[in-house]
């Protein structure tokens, strides 16, 4: 996040009240950036009090208001099934190539299931344009683990090896039409599997056979940028995800615990800050990435068939300043270690900025100010948020050291999602809003979505920006974290949301503006 001169906020006003070079994709995974920690950022749960925080549709028309009240939010989505698991039993030697030392891995039997699965789903489900059915993979699945010195190598040489596999975590070669999998205790799919849950290791390979049905589509012979590719990919592996927790597979099923670990082990490969998407190799933010499994989520394979032809939009991922880039486009905490006379402690400029946006949306002054609190303590008429963040009287107060401590963590952006849950708030309060408990939720997601379409520079959705501040590459996945963090684990644990309702949300806001919240 990067301090910039002020713009004219008359444009956004009127908007408020008005009703490349082509890559061949040889891997469906990039490199790992990050393992994504979501525990809560403080030891009693980091739970939000209902109507606090949120999520909701990706599909909303700008301005629909779905009960007649102001500031309605979109209905949430269908209701997934809360039970998990295979329905039949199938062994990883059955449906995998397993090469290399190997014991049993945490995903074991669910990743096997979803190897039979997912063929199942595309024998019925997918056909090319002259009528050929999905025929299997001629080359079919391999697990490989340490000591595997027969991996694939995809063009790139006769053999791939397990170092570099490792790199990779997964990938689809159409020489061979074959699926590898990085199968070491060690990996990332075996720590997120352990982690967080072993439907992260079933998504990766639906995302793989997302290339293979763009080979069968004769999409990969270099003429398409990788991007759109893995844009397509996942939302396929969305649609197979989306297929199993509605019930949809007599092989397994999957539940909202398991969809939150899907979009969690999507966050950890997306693309480091500041790579453009349309370099060779380019698979997208996590934004972008979530983004993709989420339209094939809740539209199907059917819509992920057009992304080729119908792109969805991408967010810019590349620094504008060589100081933002030195700095990996994280602004300084608190300026003891920053030299420069004009800096700001980070909740002072983020705080300036929600008050100055929230103020011209509502007509009036909101009134509030941002400051830490170094011992927990508030003020008597404290409204908590979340248990890192309170609402007093003309104040958004936040527990620093959780707060510092994921700062330091994910990045700064963590503090401008934490504090737009104040600010929303009290804007939703002060008109009088009657949305409650979990309508109220995901509806400040996708307020907080809206305050950031002002700061993001390059959506093109006003003549003028309007802010003091603008988001760096990264900042909007920082903001994905915070809402994986401080959502419900299962449908209905706390009001909050769930983290797929929260993130699509929080979507709907930052692609839509203020007309789709409101």
């Amino acid at each position: 996040m990067i301090v910039r001169i002020r713009a004219s906020l008359l444009a956004l006003v009127a908007v408020s009240c008005a009703p490349a070079p082509i890559a061949v994709v040889r891997e469906a995974i990039q490199t790992p950036v990050t393992t994504v920690p979501t525990a809560p950022l403080s030891d009693d749960g980091g739970g939000a009090d209902a109507g606090a925080d949120t999520g909701a549709e990706p599909e909303v028309d700008a301005g629909t208001d779905t009960d007649g009240d102001p500031m309605s939010p979109p209905p949430p989505p269908e209701e997934v099934t809360s039970a998990s698991g295979p329905l039949i039993e199938v062994s990883m030697d059955e449906v995998f190539d397993l090469r290399g030392r190997r014991q049993e891995r945490s995903y074991d039997a669910l990743l096997a299931a979803a190897a039979v699965d997912v063929d199942e789903w595309l024998s019925a489900a997918f056909a090319t344009p002259d009528g050929r059915a999905w025929d299997g993979l001629r080359g079919g699945r391999i697990a490989a683990g340490p000591g595997a010195d027969d991996i694939p190598g995809c063009g790139n040489g006769a053999t791939t090896s397990y170092k570099d596999l490792t790199q990779f975590v997964a990938f689809y070669c159409p020489i061979g039409d074959v699926v590898v999998l990085d199968d070491g205790p060690n990996g990332l799919l075996e720590q997120l599997s352990r982690d967080h849950g072993p439907s992260a290791a079933a998504v990766v390979l639906a995302h793989e056979y997302g290339h293979a049905l763009q080979d069968r589509l004769r999409l990969l012979d270099g003429r398409i940028p990788t991007i759109l590719l893995e844009q397509q990919a996942d939302c396929v592996a969305g649609a197979w995800t989306g297929r199993a927790a509605r019930d949809g597979s007599t092989v397994l099923r999957l539940d909202q615990g398991d969809v939150r670990t899907a979009l969690i082990a999507i966050l950890n490969v997306r693309d480091p800050a500041g790579v453009d998407q349309f370099d060779e190799g380019g698979h997208g933010s996590g934004f972008d990435r979530i983004g993709a499994f989420q339209v094939g989520f809740e539209s199907g394979l059917d819509t992920c068939l057009t992304l080729i032809d119908q792109p969805l939009d991408l967010m810019p991922n590349q620094f504008l300043s060589v100081d933002d880039m030195l700095r990996g486009g994280n602004a300084p905490y608190d300026c003891a270690l920053d030299p420069n006379p004009e800096c700001s402690p980070s909740w002072e400029f983020l705080g300036s900025d929600l008050e100055e946006f929230w103020s011209i949306v509502i007509g009036e002054p909101v009134g509030l100010t941002a400051r830490p609190s170094f011992d927990g303590t508030t003020c008597s008429e404290a409204r908590r948020i979340v248990d890192q963040v309170t609402l007093c009287p003309g104040e958004v107060v936040f527990d620093q050291p959780p707060v510092l401590a994921a700062y330091e963590q994910v990045g700064d952006f963590v503090l401008g999602y934490l504090l737009g849950l104040g600010w929303v708030e009290e804007v939703l309060t002060r008109i009088g809003s009657p949305a409650t408990g979990l309508d109220r939720a995901l509806l400040t997601d996708c307020l907080i979505g809206a305050w950031v379409d002002d700061i993001t520079l390059g959506l093109d959705r006003a003549p003028e920006r309007a802010s003091t501040v603008t988001t760096s590459p990264g900042d909007l996945d920082e903001a994905l974290e915070m809402i994986i963090r401080l959502s419900d684990s299962s449908d209905g644990d706390a009001g909050n949301g769930t983290a797929f309702d929260k993130i699509a949300a929080f979507r709907t806001g930052v692609l839509g503006g203020l007309s789709a919240c409101v």
